[in-house]
């Protein structure tokens, strides 16, 4: 339902004319992800940009309490459900010369958190691997890079945090804007660098209405 509901408000803000689909994926699933890619291309083959935004912890709180099915979940969401899209994404968009790529990276991949045990350990991992793929792709015309979207309202922020002011953290949709407006208005030199540690200090880009 959240994507349905995310369609449907991209729909009501999309430019005249535009086409909004929505497809629904199991990203740890390589045959589905592949499935999706394929669909979202459209008659016409070619993809622009992947947001690999899919992410999350399926384990939150002390090491000691986990198992071995919440680690692997875990891990299996944010580390190997990137990998999944980006192979799917990534050879059309070297053949085509022109792709833009982002990974999520996190804080609790940056510097060691309490209780993201398993979650940090995969985002700090999915933040060397943009470093090893901006390496293999430059000059294809394909930029990587990842972004930290920092503290948003989001359900695991307030599973993890609950003592957090809701008013204090980011909203979801409001750092989609940013995100892809800044990606549409970067240089190739601005994206040369495959880490941005902060969408919040990214340059300031008016987000069209």
């Amino acid at each position: 339902q959240k994507l349905v509901d995310a369609a449907e408000q991209i729909r009501a803000t999309a430019a005249p004319g535009a086409e909004v689909r929505h497809i629904a994926a199991d990203v740890t699933v390589e045959d589905q992800v592949v499935a999706a890619v394929a669909a979202a291309c459209g008659p016409a083959g070619t993809l622009d940009i992947l947001i690999a935004n899919a992410g999350g912890s399926l384990h939150m709180g002390p090491f000691e309490t986990a198992d071995e099915v919440g680690v692997r979940a875990t891990i299996d969401l944010n580390l190997m459900g990137t990998l999944n899209v980006t192979h799917a994404c990534l050879q059309g968009m070297v053949q085509r010369r022109w792709g833009r790529i982002v990974t999520i990276m996190s804080d609790a991949g940056r510097i060691g958190e309490a209780r993201y045990v398993v979650y940090g350990a995969a985002k700090a991992a999915l933040t060397q691997l943009t470093r090893i793929w901006s390496a293999e792709i430059a000059g294809t015309g394909v930029s990587i890079v990842a972004v930290d979207p920092g503290e948003m309202a989001t359900r695991m922020h307030r599973d993890a945090v609950p003592e957090a002011d809701p008013a204090s953290l980011a909203q979801p949709v409001a750092c989609a804007e940013r995100l892809v407006a800044w990606l549409e208005a970067a240089t190739p030199e601005e994206l040369a660098e495959p880490i941005v540690r902060s969408l919040q200090a990214l340059p300031s880009v008016e987000v069209a209405s």
